[in-house]
Formats: C-alpha cells, structure tokens, sequence
C-alpha cells in the first residue's frame, strides 16, 4: 500500500497491522514536507519501479460522465469519494 499524502488530514490513523505481516505486505507512506530531507528520492524511486512493474493499482472512488462534470467536482469538494475521481466521456 502506498500512502501518498493528504490535502487536508488534520487527525491521526490507525492501520491494522496483521493483515499486512499475514500477507507480507509493506505500507510505504509519503508526506512531502516530513520526508523532503529524508529518504524521498529513494522512496520515489521504489514507487517508480512498483508502477513500472504493474504492482500499483489506483482506487477509484466515483466515475462520472463529462456531462455530470459539476456533480463530481460537488462530491470531490465534500471530500466524499475514496480515490479518484475519473470523468469518462
């Protein structure tokens, strides 16, 4: 699972960790500001190779057609969906 930031998350998250040790899964997260002098190029990287490798999937919460374009921009600014957002001709 890869955690690449948040607009507004002003709280903190709890993740259960034994679905990810029984699968032997990694959870790499990325925050601009707390890993701009850390380790973000090589975190970049590992997140370049995992696309490129077709080991990221992408987590689409609504698709909407190109005529109920305001409708998604409505569900975006509500914060409602979990993911993207896709506009689909």
């Amino acid at each position: 699972m890869v955690s690449l930031g948040s607009n507004s998350f002003t709280g903190s998250g709890v993740v259960e960790f034994w679905s990810f040790w029984v699968k032997n899964l990694r959870l790499i997260g990325w925050g601009a500001r707390s890993n701009a002098d850390a380790h973000a190029p090589e975190i970049m990287l590992e997140v370049i190779e995992l696309a490129e490798a077709g080991r990221l999937r992408s987590v689409v919460g609504g698709t909407y057609p190109f005529a109920e374009a305001a409708a998604a921009h409505a569900a975006i600014e509500a914060r409602a969906p979990i993911g993207k957002v896709v506009l689909v001709p």
